[in-house]
Protein backbone atom coordinates (compact mmCIF):
# COMPACT_ATOMS: atom_id res chain seq x y z
CA UNK A 1 0.00 0.00 0.00
CA UNK A 2 2.63 2.31 0.68
CA UNK A 3 4.62 1.73 -2.54
CA UNK A 4 1.26 2.14 -4.55
CA UNK A 5 0.91 5.79 -2.38
CA UNK A 6 4.54 7.35 -2.92
CA UNK A 7 3.95 6.01 -6.87
CA UNK A 8 1.09 8.20 -7.23
CA UNK A 9 2.17 10.80 -5.21
CA UNK A 10 5.10 11.14 -7.83
CA UNK A 11 2.89 10.68 -10.69
CA UNK A 12 0.84 13.86 -9.17
CA UNK A 13 3.46 15.58 -9.03
CA UNK A 14 4.61 15.61 -12.25
CA UNK A 15 1.39 16.67 -13.73
CA UNK A 16 1.45 19.44 -11.16
CA UNK A 17 4.96 20.68 -12.52
CA UNK A 18 3.92 20.23 -16.37
CA UNK A 19 0.71 22.44 -15.72
CA UNK A 20 2.85 24.91 -13.12
CA UNK A 21 3.59 27.29 -16.48
CA UNK A 22 -0.17 27.42 -17.86
CA UNK A 23 -2.03 31.08 -18.04
CA UNK A 24 -5.19 31.95 -18.97
CA UNK A 25 -4.49 34.88 -21.57
CA UNK A 26 -8.50 35.57 -22.43
CA UNK A 27 -11.68 34.38 -20.86
CA UNK A 28 -15.44 35.28 -21.13
CA UNK A 29 -18.56 33.22 -20.43
CA UNK A 30 -20.54 36.17 -21.53
CA UNK A 31 -22.41 36.67 -18.01
CA UNK A 32 -21.29 40.49 -16.91
CA UNK A 33 -23.33 41.53 -20.58
CA UNK A 34 -26.49 43.04 -19.38
CA UNK A 35 -27.39 43.88 -23.38
CA UNK A 36 -25.76 43.13 -26.84
CA UNK A 37 -24.08 46.60 -26.74
CA UNK A 38 -22.02 45.82 -23.95
CA UNK A 39 -19.85 43.49 -25.28
CA UNK A 40 -18.02 46.71 -27.32
CA UNK A 41 -15.33 46.82 -26.60
CA UNK A 42 -14.24 43.23 -25.70
CA UNK A 43 -15.61 42.56 -28.74
CA UNK A 44 -16.14 44.21 -31.93
CA UNK A 45 -19.59 45.80 -32.61
CA UNK A 46 -21.92 43.49 -34.54
CA UNK A 47 -25.41 44.08 -36.02
CA UNK A 48 -26.34 40.52 -36.10
CA UNK A 49 -25.86 39.30 -31.99
CA UNK A 50 -27.77 38.91 -29.59
CA UNK A 51 -28.14 37.81 -25.94
CA UNK A 52 -29.33 34.50 -25.30
CA UNK A 53 -29.62 32.16 -22.17
CA UNK A 54 -27.13 28.62 -22.35
CA UNK A 55 -27.64 25.45 -20.70
CA UNK A 56 -26.62 26.55 -17.19
CA UNK A 57 -29.18 30.09 -16.54
CA UNK A 58 -26.43 32.31 -17.85
CA UNK A 59 -25.55 34.31 -20.70
CA UNK A 60 -24.74 33.34 -24.68
CA UNK A 61 -23.91 35.28 -27.75
CA UNK A 62 -26.14 34.22 -30.85
CA UNK A 63 -24.51 35.41 -33.94
CA UNK A 64 -27.29 34.46 -36.16
CA UNK A 65 -25.35 34.95 -39.05
CA UNK A 66 -27.80 36.79 -41.28
CA UNK A 67 -25.89 40.44 -42.40
CA UNK A 68 -24.17 39.99 -46.14
CA UNK A 69 -20.42 39.51 -46.69
CA UNK A 70 -18.76 41.69 -43.76
CA UNK A 71 -17.51 42.35 -40.50
CA UNK A 72 -20.82 42.60 -39.06
CA UNK A 73 -21.09 38.88 -39.39
CA UNK A 74 -17.96 38.26 -36.81
CA UNK A 75 -17.24 39.27 -33.52
CA UNK A 76 -13.56 40.07 -32.95
CA UNK A 77 -11.42 40.07 -29.95
CA UNK A 78 -7.84 41.55 -30.38
CA UNK A 79 -5.03 40.17 -28.30
CA UNK A 80 -1.14 40.64 -28.24
CA UNK A 81 0.35 38.38 -30.82
CA UNK A 82 0.74 34.87 -30.27
CA UNK A 83 2.12 31.74 -31.10
CA UNK A 84 3.13 28.27 -29.49
CA UNK A 85 6.86 27.97 -28.62
CA UNK A 86 8.66 25.06 -27.50
CA UNK A 87 8.03 25.39 -23.97
CA UNK A 88 4.23 26.03 -24.32
CA UNK A 89 1.60 25.27 -26.54
CA UNK A 90 -1.78 27.10 -27.10
CA UNK A 91 -5.16 26.01 -25.86
CA UNK A 92 -8.74 27.92 -27.69
CA UNK A 93 -11.81 26.22 -26.19
CA UNK A 94 -15.15 27.22 -26.88
CA UNK A 95 -18.84 26.11 -26.72
CA UNK A 96 -21.53 26.37 -29.47
CA UNK A 97 -25.08 25.99 -29.53
CA UNK A 98 -26.73 24.04 -32.98
CA UNK A 99 -30.33 24.00 -33.79
CA UNK A 100 -29.51 20.74 -36.13
CA UNK A 101 -30.23 23.11 -39.22
CA UNK A 102 -28.50 22.75 -42.40
CA UNK A 103 -27.38 25.62 -44.29
CA UNK A 104 -24.64 26.94 -42.06
CA UNK A 105 -21.31 28.84 -41.82
CA UNK A 106 -20.25 29.73 -38.10
CA UNK A 107 -17.07 29.22 -36.75
CA UNK A 108 -14.76 29.95 -33.72
CA UNK A 109 -10.81 30.79 -34.19
CA UNK A 110 -7.96 32.46 -34.75
CA UNK A 111 -6.70 35.17 -37.46
CA UNK A 112 -4.09 37.53 -38.33
CA UNK A 113 -5.52 38.85 -41.58
CA UNK A 114 -5.39 35.86 -43.89
CA UNK A 115 -1.69 34.53 -42.57
CA UNK A 116 -2.26 32.18 -40.71
CA UNK A 117 -5.75 31.75 -40.31
CA UNK A 118 -7.89 28.45 -37.83
CA UNK A 119 -11.49 28.22 -37.50
CA UNK A 120 -13.67 25.32 -35.89
CA UNK A 121 -17.24 24.64 -36.68
CA UNK A 122 -20.01 24.76 -39.40
CA UNK A 123 -19.42 24.94 -43.02
CA UNK A 124 -21.96 24.08 -45.53
CA UNK A 125 -19.87 24.36 -48.97
CA UNK A 126 -17.93 20.95 -47.20
CA UNK A 127 -20.97 19.38 -45.95
CA UNK A 128 -24.17 20.71 -45.43
CA UNK A 129 -24.31 19.24 -41.92
CA UNK A 130 -21.40 18.60 -40.93
CA UNK A 131 -18.70 19.85 -38.18
CA UNK A 132 -15.08 20.95 -40.01
CA UNK A 133 -12.14 23.03 -39.60
CA UNK A 134 -9.34 23.84 -41.67
CA UNK A 135 -5.93 25.71 -41.03
CA UNK A 136 -4.94 28.15 -43.95
CA UNK A 137 -1.76 29.81 -44.63
CA UNK A 138 0.20 28.18 -41.67
CA UNK A 139 3.93 27.09 -42.22
CA UNK A 140 3.81 23.74 -43.87
CA UNK A 141 -0.10 23.36 -43.40
CA UNK A 142 -2.72 24.67 -46.13
CA UNK A 143 -5.76 22.30 -45.06
CA UNK A 144 -9.06 23.86 -46.58
CA UNK A 145 -12.29 22.45 -44.47
CA UNK A 146 -11.76 19.20 -43.53
CA UNK A 147 -14.69 17.06 -41.84
CA UNK A 148 -14.48 16.81 -37.92
CA UNK A 149 -16.83 14.47 -36.84
CA UNK A 150 -18.32 11.52 -38.90
CA UNK A 151 -21.79 12.86 -37.14
CA UNK A 152 -24.08 14.86 -38.92
CA UNK A 153 -25.33 18.38 -37.58
CA UNK A 154 -26.59 17.85 -33.66
CA UNK A 155 -29.19 20.17 -31.46
CA UNK A 156 -27.17 20.87 -28.40
CA UNK A 157 -24.63 22.41 -26.92
CA UNK A 158 -21.40 20.88 -27.94
CA UNK A 159 -17.59 21.50 -26.80
CA UNK A 160 -14.86 22.53 -29.36
CA UNK A 161 -11.39 22.38 -28.81
CA UNK A 162 -8.33 23.36 -30.49
CA UNK A 163 -4.41 22.55 -29.62
CA UNK A 164 -1.41 24.38 -31.24
CA UNK A 165 2.18 23.08 -31.01
CA UNK A 166 4.95 23.70 -33.33
CA UNK A 167 4.89 21.15 -35.36
CA UNK A 168 0.45 19.92 -35.10
CA UNK A 169 -2.61 21.51 -34.13
CA UNK A 170 -5.05 19.07 -32.84
CA UNK A 171 -9.01 19.56 -33.12
CA UNK A 172 -11.45 17.94 -30.94
CA UNK A 173 -15.16 18.11 -30.94
CA UNK A 174 -18.00 16.84 -27.73
CA UNK A 175 -21.03 16.52 -28.89
CA UNK A 176 -23.48 17.06 -26.24
CA UNK A 177 -20.31 18.12 -23.68
CA UNK A 178 -20.72 14.69 -22.21
CA UNK A 179 -16.85 14.61 -22.04
CA UNK A 180 -16.84 12.19 -24.90
CA UNK A 181 -14.76 12.89 -27.88
CA UNK A 182 -16.76 12.53 -30.74
CA UNK A 183 -14.55 13.62 -33.54
CA UNK A 184 -11.15 14.44 -33.70
CA UNK A 185 -8.32 16.06 -36.26
CA UNK A 186 -4.86 16.41 -36.33
CA UNK A 187 -3.27 19.00 -38.96
CA UNK A 188 1.37 18.27 -38.83
CA UNK A 189 3.02 21.67 -39.06
CA UNK A 190 6.19 22.82 -39.64
CA UNK A 191 8.13 24.14 -36.72
CA UNK A 192 10.76 24.86 -38.61
CA UNK A 193 8.95 28.28 -40.36
CA UNK A 194 7.25 29.15 -37.04
CA UNK A 195 9.82 32.13 -36.80
CA UNK A 196 8.84 33.75 -39.30
CA UNK A 197 6.09 33.52 -39.42
CA UNK A 198 2.81 35.94 -37.64
CA UNK A 199 1.33 34.70 -34.88
CA UNK A 200 -2.44 35.26 -34.34
CA UNK A 201 -3.50 38.72 -33.04
CA UNK A 202 -7.48 38.13 -33.31
CA UNK A 203 -10.14 35.62 -31.12
CA UNK A 204 -13.52 35.88 -33.58
CA UNK A 205 -16.65 33.91 -33.42
CA UNK A 206 -19.49 34.39 -36.15
CA UNK A 207 -19.17 34.00 -40.06
CA UNK A 208 -15.93 32.53 -41.36
CA UNK A 209 -14.47 35.93 -43.81
CA UNK A 210 -17.49 37.51 -42.73
CA UNK A 211 -19.52 35.30 -44.83
CA UNK A 212 -23.66 34.97 -43.76
CA UNK A 213 -25.21 31.93 -43.08
CA UNK A 214 -28.57 31.21 -44.72
CA UNK A 215 -29.66 28.46 -42.30
CA UNK A 216 -28.95 30.81 -39.31
CA UNK A 217 -25.61 30.77 -36.88
CA UNK A 218 -24.86 29.22 -33.88
CA UNK A 219 -24.31 30.50 -30.15
CA UNK A 220 -21.04 30.72 -28.73
CA UNK A 221 -19.93 30.49 -24.46
CA UNK A 222 -17.33 29.96 -22.65
CA UNK A 223 -14.53 30.79 -24.95
CA UNK A 224 -11.27 30.83 -23.36
CA UNK A 225 -7.84 30.90 -24.68
CA UNK A 226 -4.44 29.92 -22.27
CA UNK A 227 -0.93 28.69 -22.79
CA UNK A 228 -0.05 25.09 -21.59
CA UNK A 229 2.86 24.03 -20.63
CA UNK A 230 4.96 21.43 -22.53
CA UNK A 231 6.17 18.54 -20.59
CA UNK A 232 10.15 18.43 -20.54
CA UNK A 233 11.53 14.77 -22.16
CA UNK A 234 12.72 13.86 -18.88
CA UNK A 235 9.29 14.92 -16.68
CA UNK A 236 7.63 12.82 -19.62
CA UNK A 237 10.44 9.65 -19.07
CA UNK A 238 9.59 9.97 -15.26
CA UNK A 239 5.68 10.01 -15.89
CA UNK A 240 6.91 6.38 -17.97
CA UNK A 241 8.64 5.30 -14.75
CA UNK A 242 6.26 6.34 -12.48
CA UNK A 243 3.33 4.32 -14.18
CA UNK A 244 5.69 1.12 -14.52
CA UNK A 245 6.49 1.05 -11.32
CA UNK A 246 2.50 1.68 -10.28
CA UNK A 247 2.02 -1.73 -12.68
CA UNK A 248 4.49 -3.54 -10.87
CA UNK A 249 2.92 -2.80 -7.64
CA UNK A 250 -0.66 -3.53 -8.81
CA UNK A 251 0.76 -7.24 -10.18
Amino acid sequence: MRGTLLTLTGAAAFCFVAQANAAVIFEDNFDSYATIGDISPTWSATTTASIVTDDNGGNAILMDGSAPNGANNTAIHAITELKPTATESIKLTGRIYDDGAGNKRSAIGFRNGATPLFEMGRYNGLLDTSYAARAVNFPGANPSWVQLSTEGATEGWHLLEAIFTLDNVNVTIDLGSDGTIDGTLDIALDETLWAASPGFVEVRMGGPSGLSSAGGGLAYDNIKLETIAVPEPASLALLGLGSLAFMRRRK
